[in-house]
Formats: structure tokens, C-alpha cells, sequence
């Protein structure tokens, strides 16, 4: 057990000092003392193996094997949630599960709904010792899914959508006005009403189901924001460290003026994080 402690100390040493390589050769020693399959290892051993596999982890990350790194994160990552790993450091598997959907978000290796997930249990696990960094971690995943939003909706492809949809537009009132005269002129029943209302139909039914996903967005968009908002400002509610403070609350008064004007509910959102805050 010492032996497995300190080589897995001496791979974490050797990591923040910038050399993954050797701090995955003392994780691959630390393994073979080990030398248990995780899925079948007693309490002890499987909290010690945890810890080299995490190790492990990050020194594949560190290394730019993210793929690997992945791999392994998820694995030390579902064993926490899904196999009673008790309290043994649960800020440690805070950290684990926080640093695991950060990881997912950068590479987009799962969907939002399951990263979330992700976040909120290690927030679960960490409550109770006072660790906050992840629900700041959540809050910046958050925010930089707005961020990419704000992005795609600024971008050539969406200018060039909204150019096709005012052109659709305007093309569905020039067949309406003409299939008007038509039939002013007793030409409802005329191939060329009839070709006109076709094409009128096709491009109402294109129009409506291009402006009923632009909708869907929109509420996406806007709930989005009122988590993030929620989120920077639960990360108010507690005492963190001055420097992490003031990035929250500069973020948080940001998206809070650039939006309470835009998006309903945002105001509401402060009013009741107002009477909590530190």
C-alpha cells in the first residue's frame, strides 16, 4: 500500500513539473503492485487503483492523448457514480467527475444533457466539503455554450439563412398577389393558378417549419441563459476564493445587462438570488 501511495505521489509530482511521460511510467509500476481488475477489487483497493487509473488520466491529457485520456477518466468517472465508492475523499471525486465533463465539453464527446449530468453530481459530491469549483466549472461550460450561440448567430451562414428566409418571404407574397389576379380574372382553375398555388403551398410549408425550429432555438437559447445566470449567481451564494469571486461577478453582472432587457425571466432570476448572495 505505501508503495502504491508513493509512486502514485511521485506521478502526480512529476506531472505538475511538465513530464507526463514519467508520471505515466510511475502510474504503469504503480499498476502492476496493484495488479487488481477494478470491477472485482475490494473497497480499499478500489479507492487506491481509482486513484493511479485518475492519475493516469491526466497525465494522457497532459500528453495530448485526450482520446485515451477519455477513455480512461470515463471509466474511473461511471465507477465513482455507479459503485459505491463511499466518502472516501469526496472532493476528490468531485474534482474526478468535474474535470471528466469539462474534458467532454472541449471535445464533444457526449451531449449537453449528459455533461450536465456530469457537473451537477460532482456539484452533489462536493457541497458537503465545501468544494465549489464545480458548479463554477458548470457555469463556464454554460457560458460557453451561449458564447457559441452568440457565434453561430453571428456568423456568415446564419446572415445568409435570413437573407433565403426574407427572399422566401417575399417570394410567397409575390405568388399570393398573383394568384389574386388570377382569379380576378376567372383563372382560378388555369394550369399556371394552379402551378402558382403549388408552389405557394411548398414554400408556406418550407417558411413555417423553418420559423417553428428558429422558435425552438430561440426558447433553447433563452433557457440557457437563465441557467447560467442561476448558476454564476449560486456560485455567489458561497465564500470562494477573492480572484474567483471577482471573474464571477463580472460575468455575472455582464450576462445579467446584456440580456434582462432581451430575455424574460432574467431579472426574475436575480431577484431571487439577490437575498442569498455573499
Amino acid at each position: 500500500e505505501e508503495r502504491i501511495e508513493l509512486l502514485t505521489t511521485y506521478s502526480i509530482l512529476a506531472r505538475k513539473a511538465g513530464h507526463p511521460v514519467r508520471s505515466v511510467l510511475f502510474l504503469q509500476e504503480a499498476e502492476k503492485v496493484l495488479g487488481t481488475d477494478l470491477d472485482q477489487a475490494s473497497q480499499s483497493n478500489l479507492v487506491r487503483g481509482l486513484r493511479v487509473r485518475w492519475q493516469q488520466a491526466r497525465s494522457c491529457w497532459q500528453l495530448g492523448e485526450s482520446q485515451r485520456a477519455l477513455s480512461v477518466g470515463r471509466c474511473v468517472a461511471d465507477l465513482i457514480e455507479h459503485r459505491a465508492v463511499g466518502d472516501a475523499d469526496a472532493r476528490w471525486q468531485a474534482k474526478v467527475l468535474a474535470t471528466v465533463g469539462c474534458w467532454l465539453h472541449r471535445t464533444s464527446m457526449e451531449s449537453t444533457d449528459s455533461i450536465k449530468d456530469k457537473m451537477h453530481r460532482a456539484i452533489q459530491l462536493g457541497e458537503p466539503v465545501h468544494y465549489t469549483k464545480p458548479r463554477l466549472r458548470l457555469a463556464e461550460i454554460l457560458d460557453a455554450m451561449v458564447a457559441s450561440f452568440n457565434s453561430r448567430e453571428t456568423s456568415l451562414t446564419a446572415s445568409v439563412d435570413r437573407e433565403l428566409t426574407k427572399k422566401t418571404e417575399e417570394h410567397i407574397a409575390n405568388l399570393s398577389r398573383q394568384i389574386q389576379t388570377l382569379q380576378q380574372q376567372g383563372q382560378s382553375k388555369s394550369a399556371e393558378a394552379q402551378q402558382a398555388m403549388m408552389q405557394l403551398r411548398m414554400l408556406q410549408n418550407n417558411l413555417a417549419r423553418d420559423n417553428s425550429k428558429a422558435e425552438e432555438t430561440k426558447k433553447q437559447f433563452c433557457s440557457l441563459v437563465l441557467e447560467v445566470v442561476r448558476t454564476f449567481g449560486q456560485c455567489l451564494t458561497v465564500k470562494a476564493a477573492p480572484k474567483m469571486s471577482a471573474k464571477v461577478v463580472c460575468r455575472f453582472l455582464t450576462l445579467w445587462f446584456d440580456s434582462q432587457n432581451v430575455i424574460e425571466g432574467v431579472t426574475a432570476e436575480v431577484d431571487n438570488l439577490i437575498p442569498h448572495l455573499q
